[in-house]
């Protein structure tokens, strides 16, 4: 049976930041919404979550997901048509929002 190729998925969520490799104070929760590249939306949503981890970012939830179809590529905004690029030559990639999220 023929692999299926990755799909891209995109993910709205909340971090916290953990690090100053964040480059937000530590402490401060934000929006994030993440990309990831995979066969189903669970591998994805691991890979989103792992991008924001490694990237000095923890308590990562996401309150939704869905595959993002690359046809819409010309008609998102450049920044996030970069981003999604970049998820498909590294396999995940993510935006933080800059006001914090009040509690």
């Amino acid at each position: 049976m023929k692999e299926l190729p990755p799909r891209v998925y995109l993910f709205f969520g909340e971090a916290v930041s953990d690090s100053p490799e964040s480059g937000y104070p530590q402490g401060e929760k934000h929006t994030v919404i993440g990309f990831a590249a995979a066969r189903n939306i669970e591998d994805a949503a691991e890979a989103a979550g792992e991008h924001f981890l490694d990237a000095g970012w923890t308590d990562v939830s996401f309150s939704e997901g869905d595959e993002f179809d690359l046809s819409r590529l010309d008609d998102v905004d450049e920044d996030v048509a970069a981003t999604v690029r970049l998820c498909l030559s590294d396999g995940s990639s993510g935006v933080v929002f800059k006001p914090a999220v009040d509690e």
